[in-house]
């Protein structure tokens, strides 16, 4: 079988026989045998699913397409309120240290600390 030849079909305004007709070899070019109406169904089958075949890869990539965006543009939100909650720990414990050397230095001289940190530590 000759090689599929799109731009044949695409500059074709004849029905489907006509447009199979122009990828099928001269052997069975001939409308009226039934080889060519074999060959010609065989071929419409073909085009069919080429067709079917490329509708389906486009719904997919795009369908993919979406579904990567969407999870990039979650990640950036989550990236951003993780940062955001770092910082208020990060102040919170400069916070607590803050208020546990404050406790460290109105104690009386003669107490000691034994090297431990209060609270969460």
């Amino acid at each position: 079988m000759p090689p599929f030849r799109p731009a044949w079909i695409l500059h074709s305004t004849g029905p489907v026989p006509k447009i199979i007709h122009a990828t099928l070899p001269p052997s069975v070019a001939h409308p009226q045998s039934p080889s060519y109406l074999a060959a010609a169904k065989k071929q419409a089958n073909y085009v069919a699913i080429f067709a079917s075949g490329i509708a389906l890869t486009s719904i997919v990539t795009v369908f993919i397409g979406y579904h990567i965006q969407h999870l990039t543009e979650e990640l950036e939100h989550t990236k951003a309120d993780t940062h955001k909650h770092i910082l208020a720990l990060e102040k919170r414990l400069q916070a607590l240290e803050s208020a546990s050397l404050e406790q460290e230095g109105s104690r009386a001289p003669h107490s000691e600390t034994k090297g431990k940190r209060s609270g969460w530590f």
